[in-house]
């Protein structure tokens, strides 16, 4: 498990949140409950990584992290000209971060999508998609000696940050947005966090997840789900993380940028699906 995570696989410890959730919810509380996970997640720490790709999630992590610890190196990928590169690169510099990219020869995807096979258990398109970034960034990370990386996981399903959010806003209301929330957070584990952690242990690493502290994860329950999507036509989303990241500094004009999955900011989504039909 991700140190300081709540069981994601413990149906019955999502369940139980419930009865915790606060009764009323405040930027201050959310703001104490990040910035105490992430003084717990970095004690002692004198170096680690940070998967970054520019967007609102990465960015509060990295910035946090980096302000507790000097030697924190941030890493994107992308084939060649991938918008990934531009946004995180644009990101990094506005942070005053250190930036690593790795550029991806096609010539060695087809060996990477085998490995990224073999490290995750399946051949899931998806799941294929989203891991091969992963798994090349976090082999760069091993190479580069480093044993400790973070990562954003979390805040899409806290704070309806999934287009999926949009369209049951519009049918089912608000009281449909709560649900879904619930829905992917039992769902969390075997979508993502399942994943995520192969990957890590693959190349020996300890992944941290601040945003899925249970403290953490109360706080933002305790958020209503008007104050994370306002509207069908809300693009941005996961407006109560955005306040968050003003509250630490973070350039406002980080804070509203457009989510865009990993596996199309990379560029890799068509390459993935074209070596997936070559193998069946």
């Amino acid at each position: 498990m991700i140190k300081n995570m709540l069981d994601f696989k413990d149906r019955e410890k999502i369940e139980a949140l419930k009865e915790k959730v606060p009764s009323a919810y405040s930027l201050e509380a959310l703001k104490k409950a990040f910035l105490d996970v992430i003084e717990r997640n970095t004690a002692n720490l004198g170096k680690c990584a940070v998967l970054f790709s520019g967007g609102i999630d990465s960015t509060i992590v990295a910035y946090a992290v980096t302000s507790r610890v000097k030697n924190t190196l941030l890493y994107c990928c992308g084939l060649p000209k991938a918008s990934s590169f531009a946004r995180a690169e644009q990101a990094a510099k506005r942070l005053g971060l250190k930036l690593k990219k790795i550029e991806i020869n096609k010539e060695k995807l087809p060996e990477l999508v085998k490995k990224t096979i073999e490290a995750i258990g399946t051949q899931d398109k998806l799941q294929v998609q989203i891991a091969l970034p992963e798994f090349i960034t976090m082999q760069a990370i091993k190479e580069d000696s480093f044993k400790v990386v973070f990562c954003g996981q979390g805040a899409d399903e806290l704070f309806a940050g999934y287009n999926e959010f949009r369209f049951v806003l519009k049918e089912k209301g608000f009281a449909g947005v709560q649900e879904l929330i619930w829905k992917k957070l039992f769902e969390m584990y075997e979508r993502n966090l399942k994943r995520d952690l192969a990957i890590a242990n693959y190349f020996g690493l300890e992944l941290r997840a601040p945003f899925l502290d249970e403290e953490f994860i109360l706080q933002a329950l305790a958020f209503p789900p008007e104050e994370k999507i306002h509207s069908e036509s809300d693009l941005i989303r996961k407006h109560a993380l955005r306040k968050l990241a003003e509250a630490l500094g973070i350039p406002k004009k980080l804070c509203y940028e457009k989510k865009k999955a990993i596996q199309y900011d990379t560029g890799l989504a068509k390459e993935v699906e074209r070596i997936l039909k070559g193998r069946n």
